[in-house]
């Protein structure tokens, strides 16, 4: 009598053995495709720097317009971890956005600066300037964005940096008028004021400094070396005042102001003068 438990046919230890190779090679095949579904970079650190634009302090020419079109220079680096594959090829990339989740305006790739990369532990260096160009009237924030890549589009994740746009110009400021107390006509044709100005995006920045009458007449102080100005492009305005004809006897108010080629006016400064015959 058979047992049911045994097999009809037996069957032969080559099989047997054969098919273990075959399951041995598929738990192999197995496992290679999850080790290379773990092969992307990865991103370990990204900057950029300046952090902050004042695109006010940025000079294109000799006046600053809305519509002027400023070149920016930023500053950007990252470290990446690469997986140690002989012969990849390893980048580090970049795309710079208006808003958030806005068109590139820039992009480009970062230059290796150091690292090795050749084992699973190894961070190369990226680094590079980012140069772009926005309208002086742009207000608000740009993105830097940083990823590492691997040929065929493998991306690490991505580092969204913002770089804030401000426009924060400061007005010039005018000081130390000197300018007489008294003026006597029939001793003198004319007399000297003279004021100084400063801005702190530079002297350049100064449009003008004038003068204001009590019937609201403009009259321009110069800093050119000429009509009495002692030397060109001090900062030191000067007016030389006519007395011909012979303005009435009184007391004259006298107003100073600047302003600046973004139209910002400066403090005013006042100084009243005796006119005696």
């Amino acid at each position: 009598m058979r047992h049911l438990s045994s097999p009809i046919f037996p069957i032969p230890l080559t099989v047997l053995a054969l098919a273990g190779l075959l399951c041995a090679g598929c738990e192999q095949a197995s496992d290679s495709v999850v080790d290379a579904a773990g092969e992307v970079p990865v991103l370990l650190s990204a900057s950029v720097a300046p952090q902050t634009i004042d695109t006010d302090t940025i000079k294109v020419g000799p006046t600053r317009k809305p519509d002027d079109l400023l070149p920016l220079h930023l500053s950007a680096s990252a470290g990446l971890r690469f997986p140690a594959t002989p012969g990849a090829s390893n980048h580090a990339m970049y795309a710079v956005t208006v808003n958030e989740n806005g068109q590139p305006i820039a992009s480009g790739e970062l230059t290796a600066q150091g690292g090795s990369g050749g084992g699973a532990n190894d961070t190369l260096r990226f680094g590079g300037n980012v140069e772009i160009t926005i309208p002086r009237s742009t207000v608000g924030t740009l993105w830097v964005s940083i990823w590492g890549e691997l040929a065929g589009g493998i991306r690490s994740t991505e580092s969204r940096l913002p770089v804030t746009v401000v426009r924060l110009n400061r007005p010039p400021v005018l000081s130390n008028l000197h300018a007489p107390d008294t003026v006597v006509t029939s001793q003198m044709t004319a007399f000297l004021i003279t004021v100084q100005a400063a801005d702190t995006n530079g002297l350049s920045d100064i449009k003008s400094v004038f003068r204001i009458t009590p019937s609201e007449k403009i009259y321009f102080l110069n800093d050119s070396g000429v009509n009495g100005d002692a030397v060109a492009a001090d900062g030191i305005y000067t007016e030389t005042v006519s007395l011909v004809p012979p303005p009435p006897r009184g007391s004259y108010l006298f107003r100073f102001q600047a302003v600046d080629r973004l139209g910002d006016s400066s403090n005013v400064l006042t100084h009243i003068i005796v006119v005696d015959p």
